[in-house]
């Protein structure tokens, strides 16, 4: 059995494909971001740091809300705003620096991105 496909529906499904891995790895950049600072409240929790754990969640809470506005500003199609923030955290997480994500973002139109430094 055999499916012919011509070449613009060819190009629209790897488009698709490649899609579908972006947001993937945007959407686990996102978790593995998550589970890496429940570990961490997890910890003080443990270690009976309780005030280092709520100051912790105090951060956390912020750094969110500052990524959130910030690209809410510039980026209104919620899911291509996730994306940016997922890639954001990805980077951060694979120890991209600030000067490099800076200058990425200001390409982008996100000029702003190293307030939340």
């Amino acid at each position: 059995m055999a499916t012919i496909l011509d070449r613009t529906e060819l190009k629209k499904l790897a488009e698709e494909v490649t899609g579908v891995k972006v947001v993937l790895k945007a959407l686990r950049a996102n978790s593995h971001d998550f589970r890496n600072k429940l570990h961490v409240l997890s910890g003080f929790l443990q270690l009976g740091e309780y005030e280092r754990a709520r100051e912790f969640s105090r951060v956390i809470e912020r750094e969110n809300e500052n990524l959130r506005e910030l690209f809410s500003g510039k980026i209104m199609e919620p899911t291509i705003r996730e994306l940016f923030i997922g890639a954001y955290n990805r980077a951060t997480e694979e120890g991209i620096n600030s000067i490099w994500l800076k200058t990425v973002f200001s390409i982008l139109g996100v000029a702003s991105i190293w307030r939340i430094w």
